[in-house]
Order: C-alpha cells, then structure tokens, then sequence
C-alpha cells in the first residue's frame, strides 16, 4: 500500500506536497528504501515461535542474486 499524509498550513507547501506525485524513484533507489523496511504485524510480532525477519541485501548483493 502507498499512501501519503498531506498536513499543510500553506498553499506553497500543498503546491509541493502535489509536486511530489511526480517523482520517480530508480529501482536501486526503491531497493534501498525498501531493504530495511520490517512490516508491522500485531499479531505475530507477540508470538514467541514467530519466524524471524530477514533484512535484505544492499543493492549490489541483490543483482548479484538476480544474475
């Protein structure tokens, strides 16, 4: 899911929050954003046999995977 907040106090910063739908990320940009991103789940974070998470590799480790 993507989604985004919009708080604004200005019409600057509302013309900025807009400005921002256009930007476009390189896949070894989203990688990298996405690499140390750990879900939240409710449920199983408090289960005690729950399976660990993993941290993905830095970029140039997940190409090398890829190839």
């Amino acid at each position: 899911m993507t989604s985004t907040l919009v708080g604004v106090e200005t019409a600057a910063q509302l013309d900025e929050q807009i400005a921002a739908l256009d930007l476009q990320l390189t896949p070894a940009e989203e990688l990298e954003l996405n690499r140390l991103y750990t879900p939240s789940d409710v449920i199983n974070d408090h289960n005690v046999n729950r399976i660990p998470r993993m941290v993905r590799p830095p970029p140039a480790a997940q190409e090398e995977v890829n190839a």
